[in-house]
């Protein structure tokens, strides 16, 4: 509450030292409209994260997506000025202590969504290199020259100042949900899983503790964990013949039969490798910002899409973590170990690993349902939201990876790429069909309800 209360004041301050001039106030004339900018410079600075994120033990799912939302939520609220048919957020988040703002003076939305991008990279992703910063800062510099020759020096540092400051609000927002340090502690040592034949309990070849066991407890913004959405697994069973038998049936000849398709589509998907790949939501990211790449989306648009698949992704991964441990569902490593194979192992690869240990990785964390299939539908509906299902795009995610087939693949819709997505979990080996089944669902019924948030305006 106090945090709040320094926020408002914050923006307070913030607001009357915009509106006042020297003598007397001055209306200006209307800026330039964010869609008059190209989104270039949203996809460079996502571009980095999802670069920085490849090398982060600590920013995996959910973590990653926490960042991305306070992070893509500050960029939108501080460019929401520039907005010719989207709206400021603020009413549509509980608790969500920023006011809506209204400058006499105007701004340059360019500068400001440079500005907001720089210091939101700076605020919500900790572990960059000094090559990093580098970066970041060879992209703030390279659009401010761009921009700087088409205002003024007091509208160029006020516009600078403007996209700071918003972003550090939400900052200082997000630091009340007690997550700011998560990515250096995101397998605590204090959390003791339930012990049974059905519960998940540590995989190979690590035998690591739980990933961010208490997720499901974590502030959300649109979407709250609600155990009457969600909807139980299979009934554990080690009869031969089973239901939940066949599950683990399913995913153990899938692995066994394998083929060049399916070990391709396994690993074009994957993203679990801590220090290696990037995790499961930010792989959506960059996805969106590609695909905006290639359509050459306006800086309105790439914003605002960012935000919401953002603000999705982090709800559907507390959505998720919290049905995960509600459940505490075994990993299908576990069970095809104890009851049909114990030579058997996933074909979740780690070339970070010694020669030796580098096949049979599970994440770790409970089976149900899956994350990656909660990931790629909650993405698909805000995608389809905007863009429709009709698609022609080649994902060159992986293009060029040396340790496991990296070649694109095309696809013709979202909901294609969202179910192969899911599918592939079971043919890697770390989830039953029901996991990826109620994954779908899930991220579907989160993704409606963050599109019926009132980002339009109504015209």
């Amino acid at each position: 509450m106090y945090k709040s209360i320094l926020i408002i004041c914050f923006l307070f301050v913030f607001l009357v030292s915009c509106n006042k001039t020297e003598g007397e106030d001055v209306i200006e004339p209307k800026s330039k409209g964010l869609n008059g900018f190209s989104s270039e410079l949203s996809f460079e600075y996502l571009s980095l994260y999802v670069d920085v994120i490849k090398h982060s033990d600590g920013y995996r799912p959910p973590i990653s997506a926490r960042a991305l939302a306070y992070m893509n939520l500050g960029i939108y609220e501080a460019v929401a000025g520039g907005f010719t048919k989207n709206n400021s957020i603020f009413k549509s988040i509980s608790s969500y202590p920023l006011k809506e703002i209204d400058q006499k003076k105007s701004f340059h939305w360019g500068i400001v969504a440079n500005s907001a991008y720089f210091f939101g990279i700076k605020y919500f992703l900790q572990t960059t290199t000094q090559q990093d910063d580098i970066k970041s800062q060879n992209i703030y510099e390279k659009y401010n020259n761009i921009f700087k020759t088409e205002t003024d020096t007091a509208k160029i540092n006020r516009s600078i100042k403007h996209g700071q400051d918003i972003v550090y609000a939400m900052y200082l927002y997000s630091l009340e949900d007690g997550q700011s340090i998560a990515y250096r502690n995101n397998k605590p040592t204090d959390y003791q899983p339930p012990v049974g034949p059905s519960f998940w309990r540590s995989t190979g070849p690590d035998f690591l503790r739980a990933l961010t066991p208490r997720w499901g407890q974590v502030r959300t913004f649109m979407v709250k964990p609600d155990k009457a959405n969600y909807k139980d697994p299979i009934a554990f069973d080690t009869k031969v013949g089973s239901a939940f038998y066949k599950e683990a049936q399913e995913v153990y000849n899938a692995v066994k039969n394998k083929t060049t398709e399916s070990v391709w589509i396994a690993e074009f998907w994957s993203d679990d490798l801590n220090n290696y790949s990037v995790d499961a939501a930010g792989r959506w990211i960059n996805i969106a910002i590609n695909f905006m790449k290639n359509n050459k989306t306006n800086l309105e648009t790439a914003i605002l899409i960012n935000a919401k698949l953002s603000i999705a992704l982090h709800d559907a991964a507390v959505n998720c973590w919290d049905e995960k441990y509600h459940y505490n569902l075994l990993r299908p490593v576990s069970y095809i170990n104890d009851y049909i194979d114990p030579n058997w192992k996933s074909i979740l690869r780690d070339p970070t690993k010694p020669v030796g240990q580098q096949i049979g990785v599970t994440p770790q964390h409970p089976a149900y349902p899956s994350g990656h299939s909660v990931f790629g539908a909650v993405a698909a509906e805000i995608l389809i939201a905007e863009f429709g299902d009709k698609i022609n795009f080649t994902d060159r995610t992986h293009e060029g990876e040396t340790f496991f087939d990296g070649k694109p693949r095309t696809f013709t819709s979202f909901t294609q790429m969202a179910d192969e997505n899911a599918y592939s979990r079971i043919p890697l080996g770390v989830h039953y069909r029901m996991d990826c089944v109620e994954g779908l669902r899930l991220g579907k019924m989160i993704g409606k309800k963050i599109n019926a948030a009132a980002w339009k305006m109504i015209l």
